[in-house]
This record gives C-alpha cells, structure tokens and sequence, in this order.
C-alpha cells in the first residue's frame, strides 16, 4: 500500500511532465522526495528551481538540508535511529513540533545523546519554548563541553532571554574554540550593548560587520550604541544602510526617526515615524516618539492624541508620562500636569526633564518651595542645564532672592549665550537692585 507521501508524488509527477518549469509543483515534489527519503531526487528537483530562480529562499534552504541528508545517510536508518532522521527532516522544513515528538523518541532509547539533545532545544527555540530549550542546550553542554553549535545556539537563547551577562560567557568560550567565530562576536557585541559596554560592543560589532557589511541585526545595534554616545551621523548612516536593504523594518525606522527627533530634524523624523506607524499602527514607542517631536514642534493637541494613544498601549511608561505632563503643562491644564510628573518620577526619580517640568508646573501653581527642590535636584543631576538654571533663576526672582536669581540667570547665559528670556531676566534685576549686586 501507497503512502499519502507516495501517492502525492505520483500526482505531482504527471504535473510537473505536463509543466516541466513550474516552481510549486517542483517544490512540493522536492518537500514530498525529502519525505519519502527520495534525497537524490529531492535534490534534482531543488536544483531546478534554483536554475529557474536563482534566489528563490526555499530552494535554497532544500538544497542544502538535502545535501546534507545524502551524505549522513551512507545506510539505512534502524529502529535506534530512524526518529533521529526523521526529526532532523522535520526540523530542515520547518516542521518543529513534529521533528520534537521524534527526537523525544529517541532521547526515550538514549537520554544522553548531546546531538539530539542539541537538535531538539533548536527545534524548542524556533516554537519559543525557551525553557525547555535551555534544558536541552545546558544538558548537551554537560555532555560535550566544547561543542560549538550548541555553545552558539544558547548564546543566542541567553541573548533571547535577556540573560546577557550569560550569553558573553557562551560567545567567549566558543571565541576560545574557533577565534574568528563571526555570530560569536555579533551576540557578544549586541549583549555588552544591552549591558552598557558601548567600547566593548563597539570594538566586537565593528570587527563583525568588516566581515558581514550587509547584516541589518549589526548594523542596528551598533546604531543603538553610536546613538547612545552622541554620534549621531554615524548612527544615522548605519540605518540608512539597514532600511536600504530592508525599507520596511519597523525597528530601523522607529530608530531613525528618533535619531531625526534628537538632531531636532522633525520632517525626518516624521516621515520615519508616520511610515512606521502605517506599517505598525499600535506601535506604543512610535507614538510616544511622535508624541515627543509633536510637544517640540508646539503641536500640543496632536502630541497629546499620540500620547494618550502610547499610554493607553504602555500605562507605565515614565517617558510618555513625562512627555504627556510637558504637554498638558503648555495647554495650562497643571493638575493633569502634575499627575503624569508624579507617576514619571515614580517611575524614574532621577529624569531631569521631568524634574524641570515638574518644577515649573509647581512655579505656574505658586508652589514654589516644591519647585525650588526640583529644580535644586534637577541641577544636582545636571548642574549645566541652561534651562533649568534660567527657570530656577526666574523663580528666585519671584521669591525676592535677587542675589541667587542674577547669579542663576549669568551662569545660563553663559551656557546659552542668546537667551532672550534669560537676557531680559536679568535686565529686571539690574534695575531693581543695581545696589545690592555692586555690594
């Protein structure tokens, strides 16, 4: 008796005599041989594709799973490994939770197999059951210590988890195996950037991307970290290169357009923002990127829509609070003001921004012993923020403390040199007390 295997082939035969060049049918025939264990004929088949297009990812990928099928099947499969070679058959073409079920019939038979064990924690990462990819990864590594591809594979899953710290002893064991090991250098550089290590990172990500320029998860990183470190240029470059060679990523152009935000470029900026917010409509950080470059723009209505719009997506993000609490600031609403500064410093105690927009949310509201501590701690975090100096400046003034007020409002102008605000500040205070400042 035919299985549904056989008969399918003999389907997709008389298809294929009937249209020699039809790619499906060519592909379907070339999954279905691979099933059957027909690998020369798979191969064929994977073969014509690639000769009727070039490019084509399937083919690719079917080429070499069958490729390497008929060297490692010199024999025929046995009871003992038969699951093996079905596993790794169902893993090649995607077939994840299939390939689990036979490599967990041949752990059954031989528990301590560090290649299967390997396979299946693949297979375990690709359905994102990271857990129990780990178990089998750490398991493999107990057995052999040194073997590469399993060292790399949970580098990755540590990488995935957010367990950085994890995923550099991986990448560095392996360096130590095979020195110029490049997906090594790629997860070490990309976990010291989550880590903070912008020299380190850098210094890994650059010695990759001179042997792999075209990768976009690279480039993106080191964006990240040249971002991090105020290269803006540099960060920029790297992102166009990324969008040149896949335009709709989502996180390049979220990142680009908040390199655009920063460098005050805001028509840049909202040509990334608006494309990723078509492709993504929910995007919480984009909206709260727009949200940001609308409140700088003095667009207070459209920046507070997008805000909302963020937090209603991510209620505890300080930063859209914060950015929502300048804004409803702007529009005189301060008690809708002040909520958002509270729950953002809450959130993060040491945000200078929202320490200054609290400030003078509390200086509006003629609160201003609460202003002068958050500007005093702003300023202690900052001690050059010109305006911060200027606002703090203002209210000493407002409190009769001349001598503090000229003091504050001359280190801003030293700072920002051209403040009309600040300049006409302490024009009043020249009149005021030309006494008490030549005392």
């Amino acid at each position: 008796m035919k299985s549904k295997y056989e008969e399918s082939l003999l389907d997709l035969n008389k298809i294929i005599k009937i249209e020699p060049s039809n790619t499906v049918a060519l592909k379907n025939r070339d999954v279905t041989s691979f099933m059957v264990n027909f690998y020369k004929k798979s191969h064929i088949d994977s073969n014509k594709s690639l000769k009727i297009e070039k490019n084509n990812v399937f083919a690719l990928r079917s080429h070499g799973a069958t490729y390497l099928m008929m060297n490692e099947d010199e024999h025929e499969p046995n009871d003992i490994t038969m699951p093996i070679y079905f596993g790794k058959r169902y893993l090649m073409i995607e077939k994840f939770i299939d390939s689990i079920y036979e490599f967990s019939k041949s752990l059954e038979i031989d528990p301590n197999n560090a290649y299967v064990l390997r396979l299946r924690g693949l297979a375990y990462y690709h359905l994102k059951e990271y857990n129990k990819s780990l178990a089998d990864l750490s398991k493999s590594l107990e057995i052999n210590p040194n073997n590469e591809f399993a060292l790399r594979q949970r580098g990755e899953l540590y990488y995935t988890l957010g367990m950085h710290n994890e995923s550099i002893i991986d990448s560095n064991k392996l360096l130590k195996i095979k020195q110029n090991e490049i997906f090594a250098l790629k997860i070490r550089g990309a976990s010291y950037n989550k880590l903070g290590m912008c020299k380190k990172s850098l210094k890994d990500l650059n010695k990759f991307l001179k042997m792999e320029p075209k990768d976009i998860f690279a480039l993106k990183q080191r964006s990240t970290i040249y971002y991090k470190i105020r290269r803006y240029n540099e960060s920029l470059a790297d992102l166009n290169k990324s969008l040149e060679l896949d335009p709709n990523d989502i996180i390049a152009l979220k990142l680009r357009g908040k390199v655009y935000l920063t460098v005050n470029k805001y028509k840049k900026s909202a040509a990334d923002l608006n494309r990723t917010l078509i492709l993504e409509p929910n995007d919480a950080v984009a909206l709260k990127n727009r949200g940001e470059m609308y409140l700088k723009m003095n667009k207070h209505e459209k920046s507070l829509a997008d805000l909302n719009k963020s937090l209603n997506l991510a209620p505890n993000d300080a930063i859209a609070l914060k950015y929502r609490g300048a804004t409803y600031l702007k529009l005189n609403e301060h008690k809708k003001s002040l909520a958002d500064l509270n729950k953002s410093l809450e959130l993060a105690s040491n945000d200078t921004i929202a320490l200054h927009s609290r400030g003078k949310c509390y200086f509006m509201m003629k609160r201003y012993k609460e202003s002068l501590d958050d500007f005093n701690k702003s300023l202690e975090i900052d001690p050059n923020s010109a305006c911060t100096l200027r606002m703090r400046g203002i209210l000493y003034y407002n409190m009769r403390e001349y001598k503090k007020s000229f003091a504050d409002l001359n280190k801003s102008l030293k700072i920002e040199p051209n403040s009309a605000l600040a300049l006409r500040q302490r024009e009043k205070i020249y009149y005021r007390i030309r006494s008490q400042i030549s005392s």
